[in-house]
């Protein structure tokens, strides 16, 4: 999710986009849930094994095409403790609100979109802080990832109250 793009051979690192492509899953989810013929969802099954299994159960269900995108930290993440603790990270992330779940079910009368996520908690400096790929960049520049990170945290808020609009525009 960070991208980093090395500028010379002194190592000079600049971030080109903090949210990477977690902004581009949820736009790609926004694009076709409004399209209003494809199941989507966006599942974390370290946050949440039932949802994550009815949403595959749904989206097999479903006459039509499906997509679901999953949150699955990888080597890459450098998270603490090493991939053993890869089920926890998830938790993490889907709780202080950087992974949001959810279900858009286009062939119910009521109640297409179900945020499966709980409200945000705390924590969420202290989650990107579990990653190497976030910590370092404290490290080497660390005026402009208090920044970046700051923005990225509201990133994240902006896109639970989106998701919250949803909720309410596929209510009835």
């Amino acid at each position: 999710m960070l991208a980093l793009e090395i500028l010379n051979r002194a190592e000079l690192v600049r971030p080109v986009h903090l949210l990477g492509t977690l902004a581009d899953e949820l736009l790609t989810c926004a694009k076709v849930i409004f399209e209003h013929f494809v199941y989507v969802a966006q599942v974390a099954m370290g946050a949440n094994p039932a949802q994550t299994i009815k949403a595959i159960t749904e989206a097999e269900a479903y006459h039509g095409p499906s997509l679901i995108i999953g949150y699955a930290p990888c080597e890459m993440h450098s998270i603490k403790g090493g991939m053993t603790n890869c089920q926890a990270e998830m938790k993490k992330a889907v709780e202080c609100g950087y992974w949001n779940l959810f279900r858009f079910d286009p062939s119910k009368d009521t109640g297409k979109f179900q945020l499966d996520s709980k409200a945000p908690k705390d924590g969420y400096q202290e989650f990107l802080m579990n990653e190497a790929r976030y910590s370092r960049l404290t490290r080497e520049f660390p005026e402009r990832a208090t920044d970046l990170f700051a923005k990225n945290e509201a990133a994240a808020k902006e896109r639970w109250e989106h998701l919250n609009k949803l909720v309410e525009m596929y209510k009835d």
